[in-house]
């Protein structure tokens, strides 16, 4: 979807520095970071070249309503319309730096609002599985975690679509996995496991 916004003329060509800064709000970091990442991708495209510390407003102005286009689409397509041909007097001669460039992201009425939105979605994803991480990549597992039933190690999403296994399980002939979406889900799973148990063996009286 970016890039079918970025290579609008479909030369299967796009802007690097352009591209860089819509990706920006994706990356991890702190959010001040994250703008501060766009904007000097902003400057590193090449209408930009020569050493200055601020981008044209135009740019500005198309980077924003490409943000809202991508990431909030009922609100930003029609914007998108006139962008590509928006070059007036005002935007096209004037200078935008740092601070008035964060002013504009920043802004509630038109900038681009759905950072901590964003913030949001990759903490409670990063929270998802608490500390367990996967037995063979040794990476904090986002996503679904796949537990080995019977030996109770767990993988990530990715080693388990592979066929990895830690090399201390790999003279089991088998593997059953059992997955996880939430460590709620996983937690619920071991409290059944326990009470169908404790049925099968009752504690004497």
């Amino acid at each position: 979807k970016i890039l079918s916004y970025l290579d609008d003329s479909g030369s299967g060509r796009v802007d690097l520095g352009m591209f860089y800064a819509v990706v920006a709000p994706l990356c991890g970091g702190h959010l001040d970071k994250r703008k501060r990442v766009a904007f000097e991708a902003l400057l590193w495209r090449p209408v930009n070249e020569g050493g200055s510390s601020q981008i044209t407003k135009m740019d500005a102005v198309k980077y924003i309503k490409l943000l809202r286009a991508i990431y909030i689409p009922s609100q930003g397509m029609s914007e998108m319309l006139e962008v590509h041909g928006e070059a007036d007097d005002d935007t096209s001669s004037s200078m935008v730096t740092f601070n008035q460039f964060l002013g504009m992201y920043d802004d509630s009425e038109w900038g681009f609002g759905i950072m901590s939105t964003v913030v949001k979605l990759e903490t409670r994803d990063r929270n998802r599985h608490g500390n367990q991480v996967c037995s063979v990549c040794r990476y904090p597992i986002i996503g679904s975690r796949f537990k080995e039933v019977k030996t109770g190690f767990s993988l990530c999403n990715q080693c388990y679509s592979e066929g990895k296994v830690p090399p201390t399980f790999k003279q089991q002939e088998e593997y059953k996995f059992r997955e996880y979406g939430s460590e709620v889900e996983a937690m619920k799973a071991k409290c059944v496991c326990f009470s169908m148990q404790s049925h099968k063996n009752p504690i004497a009286t």
